[in-house]
């Protein structure tokens, strides 16, 4: 049976550019752990559905394999998830003050900030509408990108890396969730998903500020880019 069993992958190498600039303070391992708890999420999903068309069409076999399957890939994408959280905390931890002071003492500068946010939301707005997608899919994530934004401007640096963590400890408390269907919560994007794609944002504007300090913006457009093709992907896997 298990060759006739799909199962997700994302190509890691559209993050190439998102992870070599979160090497620059030593957080590549952020985005790695979180892009294998979103496979494993999706692979849950596509086992799930699996049971469940087992149950409709009464195969009790295939419906007890993918029973398990989803079992076991849910255990997996929350271990990933709380590792990228851990990892998170620790990078966090051991970031040079001088790091984190010239982060936020470029990001605090009005003028600074004002420029930062021009650039950024005029390659995000174009690289999303580029992006085949929903139109309300497509408002969802600029909103996204908005509040997450307006966290950066009030609390700098440091409130982004919280807010982080707080989105996916919230993906975590809904994909554990049986009694209301792991985030299968259909509006414009399912919850999960939305937490999901929430997540990546954070991180990709982690490495915005990143680029930001130390190349100017010059890769904005590339960093959208990774983030909107990986978010493309999740939307489009049916989960």
């Amino acid at each position: 049976m298990e060759k006739n069993v799909q199962k997700a992958q994302f190509d890691r190498n559209k993050l190439k550019r998102l992870r070599k600039l979160l090497k620059e303070i030593g957080w590549e391992n952020v985005i790695d752990e979180f892009f294998n708890g979103v496979e494993e999420t999706v692979n849950c999903e596509i086992a799930n559905r699996g049971k469940k068309k087992g149950k409709m069409l009464k195969i009790k076999e295939k419906e007890d394999y993918f029973n398990k399957k989803e079992k076991l890939h849910h255990n997996q994408s929350i271990e990933y998830f709380k590792l990228t959280n851990e990892l998170l905390e620790e990078a966090d931890d051991r970031l040079d003050p001088e790091t984190r002071k010239k982060i936020d003492e470029a990001i605090k500068a009005p003028d600074n900030l004002k420029t930062l946010k021009l650039k950024a939301s005029k390659h995000f707005r174009e690289e999303l509408f580029d992006i085949d997608l929903d139109p309300e899919e497509a408002t969802e994530l600029l909103q996204m990108f908005d509040e997450s934004f307006d966290v950066i401007e009030k609390e700098g640096f440091g409130g982004l890396v919280k807010k982080t963590k707080k989105q996916i400890n919230d993906l975590i408390e809904v994909r554990s969730d049986e009694e209301n269907e792991r985030g299968r919560i259909r509006h414009s994007i399912l919850l999960a998903k939305a937490l999901i794609i929430a997540g990546f944002l954070d991180i990709a504007l982690i490495v915005v500020l990143i680029c930001y300090v130390w190349h100017r913006c010059v890769y904005l457009r590339a960093i959208f880019d990774a983030f909107l093709v990986a978010s493309g992907w999740i939307l489009s896997q049916g989960c």
